[in-house]
């Protein structure tokens, strides 16, 4: 998609009032070629985009850092906005 197109979509999305930020966030994103994070990251991912080790996801935990959603026992999730939150990142993945 041409640079002209992106902005007039853009300027679109800005004229108007029904359209939320979260929205035209992720419009864009799409058209600059980005995927939306899911609202759930696993433990590996989280790993990744800290730079850390699972120990140190655990020592989060126990610190009150991060807050683990347990979907099952052996199975642990953390919420995308809890690792953007460390990281300072927007909620879009590269």
């Amino acid at each position: 998609m041409s640079n002209q197109t992106t902005r007039t979509i853009e300027a679109v999305l800005d004229s108007s009032t029904d359209i939320t930020p979260e929205v035209k966030s992720r419009i864009m994103a799409l058209l600059k070629g980005k995927q939306p994070r899911s609202p759930m990251v696993t433990r590996k991912e989280a790993c990744q985009t800290l730079g850390v080790c699972t120990a140190t996801l655990r020592r989060y935990e126990l610190r009150g850092i991060l807050n683990p959603v347990r979907l099952s026992k052996r199975n642990i999730v953390y919420r995308a906005s809890d690792i953007d939150s460390i990281t300072g990142a927007e909620g879009v993945a590269a």
